[in-house]
């Protein structure tokens, strides 16, 4: 029996068993004889270790031992303890080892070539066939939940104030399942919107739909964090790839266990909105800017941002605009008019020589993009630079406002919302200025600034007392990078 027909066997008995009785154990059938006066208990006791003998072997036959190793280290999980111990080999255990398999990184790739061979000399159907060889299992186990419906805070309230890696591995691993399926812009949307929370690793491997309308694929290039800001910089990974360099941020992290969640609020209460994180990962952010590996000469990147992760993608672009080909902007706030200002005044002195696409995305009803002075993008006017304005009507008046911010547009099988575009300049650049929206986006800028002081006091020492209460008792409360 080869190593991949018997892992696929523990897979179905493992989705049989999590629709009927989950704690039941997984055996295999054996003709091996048993020691003689051996008590029943004893019985299975032997029985357990050789399953977890034969699960054991072949998936380190089949994913290696570098990655099982890993996915142990990633899980805190031990198995060889359960299996000296002749515990019994459980759904859950399956389904462990599924989801981390599934988190596919470049190396999976290389093991599977020949000596010498590069990946990015590799097809997107050979990186194809390689992935379906480096991942044993076919199937995703445990609930089933539409990837259209993962959001960005966590599908299990629990996940809310704990870390669980598997958990957040498991929804990745479900954002992924359909990216052939997506559009290039979904893809995007749902990365902005939700994978980017997930917490990629650099080296992985993320599969995408193509320009083309064909599976793509990306690998995680570089992860940057500083204070609130986190920004994944994506690159494409095959020879024949249709995709281009890609740079998003994230967005406020609603759920405490989310690496340096404290930090997105104090941005979001800050006067000058993103500064602060945007200031701290600059040095970062241009060597990015300018490594060859990632952008190569001739090359621009595309870019994107929701919510206060489209307020950093505005500090961004100012410093490295000529180097960036597409921005999507999804609720995000404006920044200061200083900043709009300053960036207006460049763009007319300095028109640029290749066409910017410049696409806003805001939902009524939502109050984020109420936020803030200027768009960055007010009153830019040069030909190359294309700024389109989508206003988002959505139909179902009684929904709330946080899922309001993070409805999605494109990402959406629901078509309950209608599309305004913004043609004309005038109305587009009084749109992305906060003075000239009416007295609603006035107040709420003003209420923003006065709380936020307050707010930024507040969470900032509350902050620092759990941080000081932490390291006197020798436990870490908050995640940070």
């Amino acid at each position: 029996m080869t190593a991949p027909i018997s892992l696929r066997g523990f897979e179905e008995v493992a989705l049989k068993t999590q629709n009927t009785n989950p704690l039941s154990p997984i055996i295999i059938n054996t003709d091996g004889a048993f020691g003689r006066n051996l008590s029943a208990p004893e019985r299975q006791k032997q029985l357990n270790q050789k399953t977890w003998r034969v699960f054991l072997h072949s998936l380190i036959d089949t994913i290696g031992m570098d990655k099982f190793l890993w996915i142990c280290r990633r899980y805190q999980f031990d198995p060889k303890i359960a299996e000296s111990q002749g515990k019994p080999l459980l759904e859950k255990h399956v389904r462990l080892f599924s989801i981390g398999s599934a988190q596919v990184m470049t190396r999976d790739i290389k093991r599977l070539c020949a000596p010498g061979t590069k990946i990015k000399q590799l097809t997107r159907s050979e990186i194809q066939e390689k992935l379906k060889r480096s991942q044993p299992f076919r199937g995703i186990l445990g609930k089933y939940i539409n990837p259209m419906d993962i959001y960005g805070t966590p599908t299990e309230k629990r996940a809310w104030y704990i870390h669980d890696p598997l958990l957040m591995d498991r929804e990745k691993q479900l954002l992924f399942s359909d990216a052939a399926d997506l559009s290039h812009l979904a893809f995007i949307e749902r990365f902005c919107k939700a994978t980017v929370n997930r917490e990629l690793v650099e080296k992985e491997i993320v599969p995408a739909s193509g320009s083309d309308g064909n599976l793509d694929f990306y690998t995680v290039h570089k992860v940057i964090i500083a204070g609130g800001l986190l920004a994944c910089a994506l690159k494409p990974l095959a020879r024949d790839s249709t995709l281009k360099p890609l740079i998003v941020f994230r967005s406020t992290q609603m759920a405490i266990s989310r690496i340096n969640a404290v930090d997105t609020w104090l941005e979001d209460a800050l006067k000058k909105i993103g500064e602060a994180g945007s200031k701290a990962a600059k040095p970062q952010l241009d060597r990015l800017m300018n490594d060859p590996s990632f952008l190569p000469p001739g090359t621009q990147a595309e870019t994107a941002g929701f919510s206060l992760a489209g307020t950093y993608l505005q500090r961004l672009i100012p410093d490295h605009v000529d180097k960036i080909c597409s921005a999507y902007f999804w609720g995000d706030p404006s920044v200061d008019a200083e900043t709009a200002e300053q960036f207006a005044k460049k763009m007319r002195s300095s028109p640029r020589q290749t066409p910017l696409s410049v696409s806003i995305y805001r939902t009524e009803g939502d109050f984020c993009h109420k936020a803030g002075e200027k768009h960055l993008f007010w009153n830019v006017d040069d030909p190359n630079v294309s700024i389109e304005l989508f206003e988002v009507n959505h139909e179902n008046k009684e929904i709330e406002a946080l899922s309001l911010h993070s409805f999605k547009v494109y990402d959406n099988n629901q078509l309950n919302y209608r599309i305004r575009r913004v043609t004309s300049k005038q109305e587009l650049f009084d749109h992305l200025d906060n003075t000239r929206r009416g007295p609603e986006v006035l107040w709420y800028e003003r209420v923003r600034r006065i709380w936020g002081r307050f707010l930024y006091g507040f969470i900032y020492c509350s902050q620092a007392i759990v941080k000081g209460f932490g390291k006197i008792f020798g436990i870490q409360i908050l995640r940070s990078s």
